[in-house]
């Protein structure tokens, strides 16, 4: 189900998303979105708290650690922007906002694209209890505040006409996002490399 309202003049709208998972066991999930329409385009950005399970949902792996950005919000969450949009992501993340991303960060994880920022969790959102409905309207108009209050939309507009376009992916980490998938990565590569070592003493025995 599909819910769209207005709240402090920006469109939003609440939905779930079904999907498969098939690493190991195959298995139908459900994950909730909110996506807000922003005023103009930014940068791409990712807002995830620290430690979080709950993976962005439109890039394959985990933005590497070199792409994070200070904006002082201390352990509250993580911000990653690509190369060149730092300016941009220190504009919008005021200490006020930086202060209202980390109370969202703790139940959505967040992305900045194009002019959208979306807004995941892994549970419904747009079928949820009465008093998830209330929390999520409060959210969301709390943001629709933020982004109309904000002064980044000035400063975009003193950009080049295609800045954004131009900026860089955000650079992504597949191994950043798990200590354990490091070390078994890393225990991979070892074994492959003994294997393809035995392998290659057989086949010269053989040939000599």
């Amino acid at each position: 189900m599909i819910v769209n309202a207005t709240l402090a003049g920006r469109r939003v709208e609440f939905g779930n998303l079904s999907y498969i998972e098939t690493s190991g066991r195959s298995a139908s999930r459900q994950r909730g979105y909110i996506a807000m329409r922003l005023p103009a385009r930014l940068p791409r950005m990712v807002i995830i708290k620290r430690e979080s399970p709950y993976f962005p949902l439109t890039i394959p792996f985990f933005p590497h650690s070199n792409a994070a950005v200070d904006v002082g919000q201390g352990r509250a969450f993580r911000l990653y922007v690509p190369d060149g949009a730092e300016f941009i992501a220190r504009a919008l993340f005021t200490p006020e906002t930086t202060r209202l991303f980390a109370r969202l960060a703790k139940r959505y994880s967040m992305e900045i694209v194009g002019d959208t920022i979306l807004l995941t969790r892994f549970r419904p959102v747009s079928t949820g209890s009465t008093r998830q409905w209330r929390r999520q309207l409060g959210d969301m108009t709390d943001l629709a505040a933020a982004v109309n209050r904000s002064t980044v939309w000035q400063l975009m507009r003193r950009q080049p006409k295609r800045f954004v376009q131009r900026l860089p992916e955000i650079r992504l980490h597949f191994m950043s996002r798990s200590p354990m998938l490091a070390a078994f990565f890393i225990l991979g590569v070892i074994l492959a490399f003994i294997v393809l070592s035995i392998l290659a003493i057989i086949l010269y025995k053989e040939l000599t």
